[in-house]
Parts: C-alpha cells; structure tokens; sequence
C-alpha cells in the first residue's frame, strides 16, 4: 500500500511532538444464536476519536492501550501474521472473547493516522486483518491477526444485476439511508423506482440526496434476449 504524501510529509519532519494514531475496529460474532455482532472499537489516541469523521459510517473509537507485539512472514510466501497485545487487567476483552468463541474468524480494521489528519479521510493507511487465534494471561490479550486470503474466496464475489440492489442491509454503510424516528421508511425492496422514493424522503427531511446515487444495481445492463 502506498503512503499518502501528507503522511510522508509529516513523517519526514524533524521533532515531531504530535502523536500517530492508531484505530482498531474489531467486529465479532456472538457463539450465542441470533444475538448481533459485538463491535469493538478503541484506539491508543488519549482521548475518543470518531472515524470516519463524518459519515452514516462514523464510529466512536474509545482509549484502550495496545501495541503490535510481532510480524511473522513465512519463508515459502506464506501471508504475514501480526501479534496484537492489549491490557488485561480489567479482563474486559477476555470475557467478550468467551462470549465470541475468542474472536477467531472475525474481522479486524486497522486505521494508522496522524493528530493533525483527524479531521481529513484521505491523510490515512487502512489494512483488513482476520483474527486467526486468540490468547490470554493475567497482564495481557493477545489476538494475532493474518490477512484474508483472497485466493480462497469465492468468485465472483458480486452480481451485477440491472432492477436489484445488490445492498443486503437497509441503511448500512453501503446503502447510506437514514432510518429514524422521523425516517418515511423501515424497508426497502430494493427496486430502482424505490430507491428514487428514499431520495425523495431524505430531501423532505433536509438530508443530502443520496439516492438513487447510491443505488446498488446496474441499470446500464441491457436485458438478457430470449432465442
């Protein structure tokens, strides 16, 4: 991944005394069924921090210290692992982490930043970790983390389909929708005609017009001919 100019800029600096940050955003599934993923968001910035800073995604990241502990790449090309060690002393991710079958399986976003770029989307390194293992002593947790491996996901991973979102979750990241109390819809059949009335809604509501902008199929594709 490529550093951004800005970060190499500040990186290059002589006497830096403002910190880099790092954000860590762990979402886990409960061992208990039909119970919704736990999100862990924290960070090693003193104080919070949202990310992104604006957004239907923005995310409040709370203080909890952790280090990376250890990198490990195999000599026959093997994906790099990563050990991430986080106080235990109040035992607060050990217990989440009996409630999430340790964690393994779920995904991990890192987000490396600095002080001066809290406000900007662009001066920022991300990386999409998988926990692979999990472990805990009286002092510390540790999680270590491996990338995904894309050669064992299936493909193609999205279909490109002309009259269908293909944006599972209403309101999600992807979809963007503003579900309220005041919200004119709590569903959506994920037709273009209805994407166009979810557009409508967020203009009554003074809301940017996010749709049909971010409507999820593919209208340019002409239908299949039938022989």
């Amino acid at each position: 991944m490529a550093v951004p100019a800005g970060m190499r800029a500040i990186a290059e600096k002589s006497h830096q005394t403002a910190p880099w940050i790092w954000l860590l955003r762990l979402e886990a599934k409960t061992i208990a069924e039909g119970l919704p993923p736990v999100l862990i968001p924290i960070t090693t910035y003193s104080a919070e921090v949202t990310w992104p800073p604006t957004g239907p995604s923005a995310q409040q990241h709370y203080p909890f210290p952790f280090k990376f502990e250890r990198i490990d790449e195999g000599g026959k090309g093997e994906l790099p692992e990563i050990d991430v060690v986080f106080d235990n002393s109040t035992r607060v991710l050990m217990d989440m982490a009996h409630q999430c079958g340790g964690f393994e399986g779920s995904t991990v976003k890192l987000v490396l930043l600095h002080e001066s770029s809290l406000a900007t989307l662009s001066e920022r390194m991300e990386w999409e970790f998988e926990v692979l293992s999990s472990s805990a002593t009286e002092k510390v947790f540790t999680m270590r983390l491996g990338l995904h491996n894309y050669f064992l996901m299936k493909s193609p991973h999205a279909r490109f389909i002309a009259n269908r979102c293909r944006y599972l979750k209403f309101g999600g990241d992807e979809c963007g929708y503003v579900v309220n109390e005041v919200a004119a819809f709590t569903s959506c059949d994920r037709t273009l005609s209805s994407c166009r009335a979810r557009g409508d809604d967020e203009v009554a509501r003074n809301l940017p017009r996010l749709h049909p902008l971010r409507y999820g199929g593919f209208p340019g594709i002409a239908a299949q001919r039938q022989q």
